[in-house]
C-alpha cells in the first residue's frame, strides 16, 4: 500500500477511535450520575442541574468521580487510566501518534496503537453497558432490548454485568 493510502487509513482509523470515545464517554457520563450515585434518589430538576454543571467537565473528572465514590480493582482502574491517556492522545495530539510519519513502520505503529485504543474501547463500552444492566435489574427498569440485539444483551447480561461486583467495590 502506498504511503498516502496509509494515511488516509491511519485517519479512518482515528475517526473510528474519536467516536467510540465518545460513545464510551456517554456512558461513564450516565455511570457517574445515576449507577454510582453520590447521595439519595435524583429528580429531574437535581438531574438538570447536574447536567448542566457537568456539561463540560473531562473525562478525568468522571474518572476521579468514580474514584472517589468506588475502590476500583487495580487491573480495571489501569484500563480506564490507559483509555483516558490514549483518549487525549488521539484527540489532542494525533500528529504524535506514532505512524503519522513517512515510514510504513511509523504508520504500522500507528495501526497497533489505534488497534488496542479500538478494542480497549469496545471491551470497556460492554463492561459500562454491563453496569448499567445490573444497575437496571436491581432498580426493577429493565430497558427495552432492540430487535436483532437479544443475543448480543444476553452475553452482556451473562457476562459483563456481574462484573459490577467485582471491578467496583462502594466505598464504606
Amino acid at each position: 500500500m502506498d504511503i498516502e493510502k496509509s494515511h488516509m487509513s491511519v485517519l479512518a482509523e482515528i475517526g473510528t477511535a474519536i467516536l467510540l470515545a465518545q460513545q464510551f464517554e456517554s456512558l461513564f457520563k450516565f455511570i457517574t450520575t445515576f449507577v454510582i450515585q453520590e447521595g439519595e434518589y435524583m429528580d429531574l430538576e437535581k438531574i438538570q442541574r447536574l447536567e448542566k454543571k457537568e456539561r463540560k467537565k473531562t473525562l478525568g473528572y468522571f474518572n476521579s468521580k468514580l474514584k472517589k465514590r468506588a475502590d476500583l480493582m487495580p487491573e480495571f482502574e489501569g484500563w480506564l487510566d490507559q483509555f483516558i491517556e490514549d483518549r487525549n492522545m488521539i484527540v489532542h495530539g494525533f500528529n504524535n501518534i506514532a505512524g503519522f510519519h513517512k515510514t510504513e513502520e511509523e504508520i504500522h505503529g500507528a495501526r497497533v496503537f489505534l488497534d488496542n485504543f479500538i478494542k480497549r474501547s469496545q471491551q470497556l463500552t460492554l463492561i459500562f453497558v454491563g453496569f448499567i444492566r445490573a444497575w437496571q435489574k436491581e432498580h426493577g427498569r429493565i430497558s427495552q432490548i432492540p430487535d436483532g440485539s437479544e443475543e448480543i444483551f444476553e452475553m452482556i447480561d451473562r457476562d459483563y454485568a456481574p462484573l459490577i461486583e467485582v471491578l467496583l467495590v462502594e466505598k464504606k
